[in-house]
């Protein structure tokens, strides 16, 4: 008797209406007749959608072998098959299947179906009687993606249109590399294949493919769903890190242009950390001193290649020890890597003005000063042994060579 003609009894019609198992009836090949309420709503289907259609497909892609094996002869078939299937939803669910010939007619197959022991959040998703769980999810701020071990989408919360433009509709069914910018899918397949081998929770982060065209960064946190030993899913959470990059750039960005700037500067600068270890010298330190950076810079020796007694400018490079006072135009001896002397004057403000990561720094001013005069500095170019005349006081003062030698 062909499907098509086929007419349940009253009996037998409310038996299947009432059956808590999902069951569809169908013929040897797959093709449907009827599916009962409970297996509609495990598919997320109606028995009109599905009738006259094959229901092969609707099974994973490793299980419809066995599934079409099942059907044409039951008898032969395990007793129960675990399979994993796919609904109308694209949610992935693993389900206990049953395959029995269906009286009068050889021909007619009656699949039972009942959900898998373990609930994925798929699963859990698919299966819920109400909306509650599935508007906790997509009340998350963060976009949660759910896909099978060869990339296939299988779930979306709607965070997903926040990050990337893509409705959940659209993103089901579709391969997460398909979302994922050019330079990064060697590093998502890599990191697919490593959870077949070694299932873990890992931490990544990935250029994405917005609807826009426009890139968007997140970082994900991987976890793997097992069953039986076996990977069934991945669960990914994504933060959308889009801005977070831009102003990191920005800042990186600032942060050369000062370092530019303080190496450039037409004084001399140096900054120690917490070991007394110096972390700045800029381009004039080397001109003024002839070491280089990179003999200076993490040298504990430093104070005895640029003085041979170094109280003085191990004092001036400390800096006053009570809070909130400076050092001003500290007269200190240093030794130019040729051995000729030179005099600089240093001051040391780190006290008033303290900087994160420094437990000290200091500078040397471009002009001499009147001791009579702090305020002003002479217009005079520094020379030995020069005899200058402060503006302000007309006091005469004697200065030796500074850092401009």
């Amino acid at each position: 008797m062909p499907v098509r003609d086929l007419v349940l009894s009253p009996d037998a019609s409310f038996l299947l209406v009432q059956s808590s198992d999902g069951v569809v009836l169908c013929d040897a090949t797959g093709v449907v007749w009827y599916v009962n309420p409970a297996a509609g709503q495990l598919l997320r289907v109606t028995s009109n959608d599905m009738k006259g259609r094959s229901i092969v497909p609707l099974f994973a892609p490793e299980w419809r072998g066995d599934v079409a094996q099942m059907l044409l002869n039951p008898a032969e078939a395990a007793a129960e098959l675990s399979v994993d299937i796919l609904s109308q939803g694209g949610q992935r669910l693993e389900i206990s299947l049953r395959c029995e010939v269906w009286p009068p007619d050889d021909s007619l197959r009656a699949l039972f179906l009942r959900p898998g022991a373990e609930v994925t959040l798929s699963n859990w998703m698919a299966s819920s009687p109400d909306a509650v769980y599935r508007e906790l999810l997509d009340g998350l701020p963060s976009a949660v993606l759910e896909f099978d071990p060869t990339g296939i989408i299988l779930y979306s919360n709607r965070q997903i249109e926040a990050l990337l433009g893509y409705r959940p509709e659209e993103m089901i069914g579709r391969g997460a590399l398909e979302f994922v910018a050019q330079e990064a899918r060697a590093r998502l397949r890599l990191a697919l294949a490593e959870q077949q081998t070694n299932p873990r929770l890992v931490q990544h982060e990935y250029p994405l493919l917005a609807k826009d065209g426009s890139i968007k960064y997140a970082t994900t946190h991987s976890s793997p769903v097992l069953r039986g030993g076996r990977l069934v899913c991945i669960r990914t959470v994504l933060n959308d890190v889009t801005e977070h990059r831009r102003r990191e750039s920005v800042l990186r960005v600032s942060e050369a242009r000062l370092t530019h700037v303080f190496q450039h500067l037409p004084v001399m600068m140096c900054a120690l950390d917490d070991q007394r270890l110096v972390t700045v010298w800029n381009a004039e330190c080397e001109r003024v001193t002839g070491y280089r950076a990179q003999e200076i810079l993490g040298n504990p020796e430093f104070a005895a290649l640029l003085a041979g007694s170094s109280q003085n400018l191990m004092l001036a490079l400390a800096g006053p020890e009570a809070p909130g006072k400076e050092l001003r135009d500290f007269e200190i001896e240093l030794r130019h890597n040729s051995g000729q002397p030179r005099t600089v004057l240093w001051s040391n403000v780190s006290r008033r003005v303290p900087i994160e990561g420094w437990s000290s720094w200091c500078t040397t001013p471009s002009r001499p000063r009147c001791s009579a005069c702090p305020r002003r500095r002479s217009s005079a170019r520094a020379s030995p042994s020069s005899t200058l005349r402060c503006r302000r006081t007309s006091r005469r003062f004697t200065f030796r060579r500074i850092s401009r030698c």
